[in-house]
This record gives structure tokens, sequence and C-alpha cells, in this order.
């Protein structure tokens, strides 16, 4: 006989059930009423047993997924700080005086006319000789070294946050593959596992009727 990939735990289980649901099992009636019966009890043996037998799974994802590398948490705290320019301290806040933004509170002088002569207003516009603004001439000084220096840090520090999300990405695509495919593999095994169990327990009911016929034959 073969040796079947169960696990002790597993063969326990699997023998306790196989008990439980014996009397549809190994029942001699073939109509369809009991056929149907032998089906379900073979359906409730296999929820049962998958049911029980989850946490086995679940530990091995978990052995899959822990060795994976995480040391890019700590980068990313790291980048963080210094792309805020705080190295992990708090933020710089500009105080603003909000006084500028509210209007004064002088009251508008009702003693002074309303209708003024527009046409000399107009005459003083138009009479006004025109200036040319003077032009702002652009710096020929180069920055000095401190601000390329925080420059290059902002540049590397954005470039190493990018790698890092990509980084995480990866990831977690690989996970998801490495779990769909996990799953697919345990299902085929389990389907084929409870295949070869079926065929020994039907091996095992006809060795049994083979043996009550020889014993009703000699008596």
């Amino acid at each position: 006989m073969s040796k079947t990939n169960f696990s002790v735990q597993e063969m326990e289980l699997l023998v306790n059930l196989v008990e439980k649901y014996k009397h549809f099992l190994n029942c001699k009636i073939t109509n369809a009423v009991f056929n149907k019966k032998k089906e379900e009890a073979w359906d409730s043996l296999t929820t049962d047993f998958n049911a029980a037998s989850l946490y086995e799974r679940l530990a091995a994802m978990g052995a899959l997924i822990e060795p994976l590398p995480c040391r890019f948490d700590c980068d990313y705290v790291y980048e963080t700080a210094v792309s805020s320019g705080t190295q992990g301290g708090e933020s710089a806040v500009v105080q603003v005086d909000e006084s500028i933004f509210t209007p004064d509170d002088h009251p508008l002088d009702e003693t002074l006319p309303v209708k003024q002569d527009l046409q000399k207003t107009r005459e003083t516009l138009c009479s006004t000789p025109l200036t040319t603004a003077p032009q702002i001439r652009k710096s020929k000084r180069k920055p000095n070294d401190s601000v390329k220096t925080a420059e290059a840090l902002a540049e590397a520090a954005n470039a190493r946050k990018v790698a890092v999300e990509r980084d995480y990405e990866q990831i977690a695509q690989f996970r998801e593959e490495e779990h769909r495919a996990t799953m697919t593999y345990q299902k085929r095994e389990h389907f084929l596992k409870m295949k070869v169990l079926k065929a020994k327990l039907e091996h095992y009911n006809l060795l049994n009727k083979k043996i009550k016929f020889e014993l009703e034959k000699e008596n």
C-alpha cells in the first residue's frame, strides 16, 4: 500500500468522520434514495474535514509570508522625514497675521458730495504722462552650496519614496499570486486525497461483501 500525505491529526479526524457516517457509507441498499443519502454523507464528510483542518492551511500560509522582507517601513519613515525637512520633528508652521484679511472699521464719510466733476477727473487722468516701469533684472548669482544640498536631498528622498512604493506594489502582487497558487494546489491535493480515500472505502466494502458471501456459502 502506498503511503498517503495525511498527517496524524488528519488521519484521526478522517477515521472519526468515517465512523460518524458509516451507517450511510456501508449501506448495502442500492436504490436511488440511499444512493443520494450516501452522496450527501460524502459531502458532509468532506465539509467537516475541510472545516476542521483549516487552521493547518492558515499556519502553512503564515510560514510562507513571514520570511518576506520588511525593511521598507524604516526607509519610508526616514525618507518622509528628509523630504519634509523636519528630520522627524514637528513641522514648521508659518504664523500669518489674520488682521490683513479683515476690512477696516473706519466708517464712510457721508458728508462728501455724491456728484463730482467726472470730466475734470478724466482730463486729469489723460494728461498724466505714462512712465516706464523699471525692469527687474535676473540675478546672476548662483545658489550657494546649502541650497544645492537641500535640493539634492529632496530629489533623492523623492526617488527613494517612489522606489519603495513600487517595491510595496510588487510584494503585494507576489503575495496575491503566491496565495492563489497555494490555494489552488491545496484544493487539488485535497480532491485527490478524498478520491483515493473513497476508492479505498469502496474496496473495503467489496472485500467485506466477498468475505461475508464466502462465509454464507460455507455455512
